[in-house]
């Protein structure tokens, strides 16, 4: 059975770390720690190479992640050279292989509302000064605001 790398590295090293520590002349299993480090070696060395290349790894991803934020700006201004160049423009064939919309291809964001069958009833405010209420009869006073008819 294969044993789970990450834990059997940790156990690994823990043994290496506890052998030498409490008892680094007594052999186990007829093996010394030398011993023991020599026969584990191509295990102890892999692991070794993937820490370098993991730290490697993450070197290299801040250096892209540091370069592609500058580079951004340059994308940016060549993109814009290409839609002021008079053989390419904003509807070339050069802009569309960029990924880009051409202009003669773009909606113009014109939308037609469609007006529904029924309209849902408005409620309006009515305002009315203390000594005048508000009613259908007096509806016209300038003082008040219209009400609505009801529609029952």
């Amino acid at each position: 059975m294969i044993p789970n790398a990450k834990k059997f590295g940790e156990k690994l090293d823990n043994l290496i770390d506890v052998w030498g520590r409490f008892a680094p002349e007594t052999k186990f299993a007829g093996m010394g720690i030398a011993e023991f480090k020599t026969a584990l070696a191509r295990s102890i060395d892999s692991r070794s190479q993937i820490h370098d290349m993991r730290s490697q790894i993450k070197g290299l991803i801040a250096t892209r992640s540091a370069g592609d934020q500058a580079g951004q700006e340059v994308v940016a201004r060549v993109i814009c050279s290409i839609l002021a160049d008079a053989d390419h423009g904003p509807n070339s064939a050069m802009y569309r292989a960029l990924n880009y919309v051409p202009k003669s291809e773009r909606a113009s964001g014109l939308t037609h509302k469609t007006a529904t069958a029924t309209t849902a009833p408005t409620t309006t405010t009515v305002t009315s000064t203390p000594s005048v209420t508000p009613t259908v009869a007096n509806a016209t006073n300038t003082n008040t605001a219209s009400v609505a008819p009801s529609t029952k």
